[in-house]
C-alpha cells in the first residue's frame, strides 16, 4: 500500500511546520495542533510555539512521492534534485498524473515525464528545496 505522507511550509516562519503537529484530515483540510482522541480534542504539547504564526502565514503543502534519492533521502513535491549535470524541481504534473522533474529528459528515457521511470530516481540527489534554493542560480553555478 502507498505510504502517503505530506509536509508544510509556512511563509511567515520560512520553515516546515514540524510534522508532528499536522494532521490531513479525512476532507482534505489541514489541522495544526490538535487532534481527535476518543471524543476529545488533544493539544499537542509544541503547537503553542507555532500556533498563531502558523494560523496567519500561508501553508504550503508537499506530497511525499514515496521515492527515494540516491542517498535514501524521501523525495517531495519542491524538493531540488541534482541528476548528471543538471537540476531540477519536484512538481505534480496533473497532465500525466504523475511527479515529475523539471528539465529532466534524456535519451536512456522512454518519455520526457518519466523522471521517476526506469529507476531513474536511483541516480538524483535532494539537494534542497524550492523555498531555500533558487533552482536558476543552480543551473548558472552548472554552466
Amino acid at each position: 500500500m502507498r505510504e502517503i505522507k505530506f509536509r508544510v511550509w509556512n511563509t511567515l516562519l520560512k520553515e516546515y511546520v514540524p510534522e508532528d503537529i499536522v494532521y490531513l484530515s479525512p476532507d482534505g483540510s489541514l489541522l495544526f495542533g490538535s487532534i481527535m482522541m476518543n471524543d476529545a480534542i488533544y493539544i499537542k504539547p509544541n503547537f503553542q510555539k507555532y500556533k498563531d504564526v502558523i494560523l496567519e502565514g500561508e501553508n504550503i503543502v508537499e506530497q511525499y512521492t514515496e521515492l527515494k534519492d540516491k542517498n535514501g533521502v524521501d523525495i517531495y513535491e519542491g524538493d531540488i534534485v541534482k541528476y548528471g549535470d543538471n537540476v531540477g524541481e519536484v512538481f505534480y504534473d496533473s497532465e500525466c498524473a504523475c511527479f515529475n522533474v523539471s528539465g529532466f529528459y534524456n535519451q536512456s528515457q522512454d518519455y520526457p515525464t518519466m523522471a521517476f521511470s526506469e529507476n531513474g530516481n536511483a541516480i538524483m540527489e535532494v539537494i534542497g528545496n524550492i523555498h531555500e534554493i533558487n533552482v536558476n542560480d543552480l543551473h548558472k553555478d552548472l554552466s
